[in-house]
C-alpha cells in the first residue's frame, strides 16, 4: 500500500467516525491539552524553529493583519485601553528621550514649527514614493535641511546609519 492509498484509507475512516472522534476529543479534553503542552515543553527548540520559520515566510501575510488589527475598531480600543493604563511609561520614556537627544529635539521642534507656518510643506517618500512621510535629519544642526521618508524608509535608513549630531549635548 502506497503512503497516499494509506492517507486516503485514513482519511476515509476519520470521515466514517468523526462523531466519535469528536465525542472522544471534548470528552478528554483536559488529558489531550495536557498531553500536547508536555509534548511542546519536551520539544520547544523544534517548535521554536518552526515557528520562526513559519513567522519568516508569511512576513507579508503578518504584516497585513497586523495593518487590519491595528487600524480596526478592536485593536483602536486595545491601544487606547495600553495607552492609558501605561501613559507614566510613555511620558517618561519620552522625557528620557528628550532629554538624552536634545538636538534630535529641537529640530524635531523646528520643522514641526516651519511645517505649521507653510515654510516647510511634507512630500512623499523620496525613496519609495509612499505617503504619508516623515520629515528625516540627515544632521540636527540643520533642522530644517530634510528628507521626507516614510516610516518603513526611514527605520531601514536608521538600522543601517546614524545621524549627524551636535557635539554638544546641552541643545543650544
Amino acid at each position: 500500500m502506497t503512503r497516499e492509498e494509506y492517507l486516503a484509507k485514513r482519511k476515509a475512516y476519520y470521515q466514517k467516525n468523526k462523531h466519535k472522534w469528536k465525542e472522544y476529543a471534548s470528552s478528554h479534553r483536559e488529558e489531550i491539552n495536557a498531553k500536547q503542552r508536555e509534548r511542546r515543553a519536551n520539544n520547544i527548540d523544534r517548535y521554536r524553529t518552526v515557528a520562526k520559520k513559519w513567522r519568516e515566510d508569511n512576513k507579508e501575510k503578518i504584516s497585513e493583519y497586523s495593518k487590519r488589527y491595528h487600524s480596526s475598531e478592536k485593536g483602536q480600543a486595545r491601544y487606547k485601553k495600553y495607552y492609558e493604563e501605561h501613559k507614566l511609561e510613555f511620558i517618561e520614556r519620552a522625557k528620557k528621550s528628550n532629554s538624552k537627544h536634545p538636538d534630535e529635539r529641537r529640530a524635531q521642534s523646528r520643522v514641526n514649527h516651519a511645517k505649521a507656518r507653510g515654510k516647510l510643506i511634507e512630500r512623499p517618500c523620496e525613496i519609495c514614493g509612499a505617503t504619508p512621510a516623515d520629515a528625516h535629519h540627515d544632521d540636527y544642526n540643520k533642522p530644517l535641511e530634510v528628507r521626507w521618508l516614510c516610516r518603513k524608509c526611514h527605520a531601514e535608513w536608521h538600522s543601517k546609519n546614524e545621524p549627524v549630531r551636535s557635539l554638544s549635548r546641552t541643545g543650544v
